[in-house]
Formats: C-alpha cells, structure tokens, sequence
C-alpha cells in the first residue's frame, strides 16, 4: 500500500509538471547536503500540495539518474512538520542508481523503526490554483538503508518552478 501511495504521488508530479506553464527548471528548486556533498536536482522539479487531500510531494532528479522524492501528509500550510517513519506519514526516498539500486528513506517503520528521521518546514505558499499549491521551503534529517548504513541531509530547500 505505502508504495502504491508513493507512485501515486510520483504520477501526480509528472502530471502537475507536465501542466506546467513553463517546464524548464528556471525558478524551480530542490537541493540538499547529503554527507557533506552539495546535490541539486536538473530536471523535473516539482514542489506542491495537492489539495484535495493535502499531500505535499516534492520531486527532482539530477542528470546522473539520481531521484529525490519527499512527500508528507495532512499538510495545513505554512509551518514546521516532522517527518518521522513510525507514524507512516512521510517518506523521503533518495535512489541512487548504482547497480544494484540504493535507496536511503524516512519510510520503512518496519525495517528501522523511530530510527530515521527529518524536519520540513513550508516557508510560503507560492500560488493556488488547479488544485495544487505549489510551496517553498526547507528540509534537513537522517535517512536509513540499514541499520548501520545512514545518510546525513543538511541544507535542503526546495520551490516550485512557475
């Protein structure tokens, strides 16, 4: 089910982008320290609410095939939210395509219960319109592969492009 919702989300981002007025990555941004090392998202940048159930998804990925994908619900504007994997609201996925596929999350309570964790905060609500709202903001927090293998993100912030 958890990852049914992630695809949801992922399908609703492409279609959000694709209604883009303007779909180069000109005013959109998602970028991050991960271990130190400065990543920022190229193409496919997307950052908003979809209001009908007040989901944020907040998507990108770099020209090395490198995904970043942070969704967080019950979203109700402006303000600092948790993003904990024990209350199976958030998920914050960083795939790094090696072979084989490596993925670091704040999602799986199951496999690293209360161990991974993070904090967004949505600074300012860009527009509303179409049923999306498209945000701007901060994210930093720990992400698990396994038990002792972990990633540190520091200095995330991201923006919908218009």
């Amino acid at each position: 089910m958890k990852k049914l919702m992630f695809l949801l989300a992922s399908g609703i981002l492409v279609i959000a982008s694709s209604c883009n007025k303007n779909n180069d990555n000109a005013n959109g941004l998602l970028s991050m320290d991960v271990d130190g090392v400065k990543w920022e998202a190229k193409n496919k940048v997307g950052a908003f609410i979809l209001n009908s159930d007040n989901r944020l998804t907040i998507s990108g990925n770099d020209t090395d095939r490198k995904q970043v994908s942070i969704g967080l619900r019950n979203i109700t504007g402006v303000g600092t939210y948790d993003m904990v994997a024990y209350n199976d609201n958030a998920w914050l996925f960083i795939d790094e395509n090696p072979s084989p596929n490596v993925t670091y999350s704040i999602w799986q309570p199951s496999v690293l219960p209360n161990k991974s964790h993070g904090i967004l905060t949505i600074t300012n609500i860009l527009s509303n319109e179409n049923g999306f709202t498209e945000v701007e903001g901060t994210f930093s927090g720990v992400a698990y592969r396994t038990d002792d293998d972990s990633v540190v993100i520091t200095n995330g912030k991201f923006r919908d492009a218009d």
